[in-house]
C-alpha cells in the first residue's frame, strides 16, 4: 500500500467514526498497516507512550471531540497509538 493510499484510508476511518460513531472503516488490514507504521514512528519519535497515557479514554463525547481535534494531526506515534489502543480496547 502507498503513503498516499495509507494516508487517504485512515483519514477515512477517521471521517467516518466523526460521522457516525462507526469503525467499520477500521479494517483489519488497515489496522495491520497502522501497527506497522506506528512501530516506525515511535521508534523515530522516540514515544512509546499509551493512548491511556496522552488523551486517555472518557465518554463518548471525549472520544469525539478528541478524533475531531487529531483528525487532521494523526500522523505521529502517541496519536496513532491512542486510536489503535482504543480500537483494541474497543471504546470507539
Amino acid at each position: 500500500m502507498r503513503k498516499d493510499e495509507f494516508n487517504e484510508q485512515v483519514n477515512e476511518a477517521i471521517h467516518c467514526y466523526i460521522d457516525s460513531q462507526s469503525t467499520e472503516l477500521f479494517t483489519n488490514d488497515l489496522i495491520d498497516k497502522m501497527n506497522l507504521v506506528w512501530l516506525e514512528r515511535a521508534e523515530d519519535e522516540n514515544d512509546w507512550r499509551s493512548g491511556e497515557d496522552t488523551y486517555g479514554y472518557g465518554d463518548s463525547h471525549s472520544l469525539l471531540s478528541n478524533m475531531i481535534y487529531i483528525s487532521d494531526r494523526w500522523r505521529c506515534a502517541f496519536r496513532m497509538r491512542w486510536i489503535l489502543d482504543g480500537l483494541q480496547m474497543g471504546r470507539f
